[in-house]
């Protein structure tokens, strides 16, 4: 198999075939063998998988979700039924809470008899009216390689038989990501980005690859600590990291809400990297500065690079912003207009106007941005206080 072209969609949609239970499962299931085997290219081989699932179950809606090396959604196959969300949107809710990451969490299958009345279903764009499902995991070993589900207008319409049905085109597709990822193959084709009205936040911790590069440990202690406590808030905020490089990330979110997530997240970060820049201290190294903060809303183009493992990619008027408001930070909070209005008369947040900043061709009105509690308030472990506490309170 060869790795697909650039150009081809994150998520694969498939024309459904006819969903009716054909009379001969033989020829079906071997007919499906025959294409799992025969396609050059893996992306086009789970593609075909999903009709026999389809069809063996009479479904007319299904969809194959692999996962990577991190247990997250790299790669979406789909019948051609609907208009389904942008993946990069959805991939977190359907881990965090929905049918596929318990699913994926509990390493087993399981039948959805009444979507209505079972809490681990999330509806959402191009799922119609589904009232019954049935989702396999695809399992090599130990190790969840992805989730097979399919979906019925009518509640009860899945039974054991057919959930055993699926578990048996699971293996076979299980086989194959095994195979291709040995051979250094990837199901994930160059995506078409998903292109909104988005938040982003730019971090800057200046010092930190410095003090690392002269302290010994300093990778494990200082780097690592720090970019992975970037990924855990942005996941507790419902944010997704754009770029990690040097002393740097970047944090989209989505527009609805954005801003304060973004604005609790940056007062979470700016707490942590004071308390893992103050473990530091008194080892004659240089020390870490204070972290550098711009927020900026606008267009965002954010999508997934088709590399093993898969990496992030946003660019557009929000991250230039961003990045543009945390390079003349110094150690504050600087943010855009659309930011500022969406925090204005928010008790724990202070808005002081800037002069404006010519950014590219346009005068950018930019404020800057305190919260009203010490930062030490904000940190991940100090409980429900501070932006934290009222972020739960306030936002969806």
């Amino acid at each position: 198999m060869h790795t697909p072209q650039p150009g081809q969609q994150q998520t694969h949609a498939v024309v459904p075939a006819h969903t009716a239970a054909p009379t001969d499962m033989l020829s079906t299931l071997h007919q499906f063998a025959l294409d799992l085997v025969s396609r050059p290219v893996l992306g086009d081989a789970l593609a075909q998988a999903l009709r026999p699932a389809a069809q063996l179950t009479g479904s007319p809606h299904a969809t194959l979700l692999v996962l990577d090396a991190a247990g997250q959604i790299s790669y979406r196959v789909a019948l051609d039924n609907g208009n389904l969300a942008p993946l990069a949107m959805v991939a977190q809710p359907m881990m965090r809470r929905g049918l596929a990451g318990w699913v994926a969490r509990e390493r087993r299958a399981t039948l959805v008899r009444d979507t209505a009345n079972d809490e681990r279903w999330l509806p959402g764009p191009g799922l119609g009216d589904l009232r019954s499902a049935a989702a396999v995991p695809i399992s090599y070993h130990e190790r969840v390689l992805g989730i097979l589900t399919v979906g019925h207008e009518l509640p009860e319409h899945y039974d054991a038989e057919q959930l055993n049905m699926l578990e048996i085109i699971g293996a076979q597709i299980a086989l194959a990501l095994e195979l291709a990822e040995r051979d250094g193959l990837s199901p994930r084709p160059a995506a078409p980005p998903c292109i909104a009205e988005m938040v982003m936040l730019a971090v800057e911790l200046p010092g930190l690859s410095a003090v690392a590069h002269r302290a010994p440990g300093g990778f494990a202690g200082l780097i690592c600590p720090f970019f992975q406590t970037v990924r855990e808030l942005a996941a507790r905020r419902k944010g997704i990291v754009a770029a990690i490089g040097g002393d740097a990330a970047q944090i989209a979110f989505s527009a609805e809400g954005g801003a304060l997530r973004a604005v609790v997240m940056a007062a979470e970060l700016t707490a942590a990297s004071q308390h893992l820049g103050a473990g530091w201290q008194g080892r004659n190294l240089l020390a870490l500065g204070s972290l550098n903060i711009g927020i900026g809303d606008g267009l965002l183009m954010l999508g997934t690079l088709p590399t093993v493992p898969p990496a992030r990619h946003a660019s557009g008027v929000a991250a230039a912003r961003a990045q543009r408001l945390c390079e003349l930070s110094r150690g504050d909070v600087l943010v855009t207009q659309g930011v500022a209005a969406a925090l204005a008369g928010h008790r724990a947040i202070a808005l002081q106007a800037l002069p404006p900043l010519r950014l590219d061709r346009e005068v950018l009105p930019i404020f800057h941005l305190a919260w009203r509690v010490p930062a030490a308030t904000h940190a991940p472990h100090a409980g429900q206080h501070g932006l934290g506490a009222e972020l739960i309170n306030e936002t969806p």
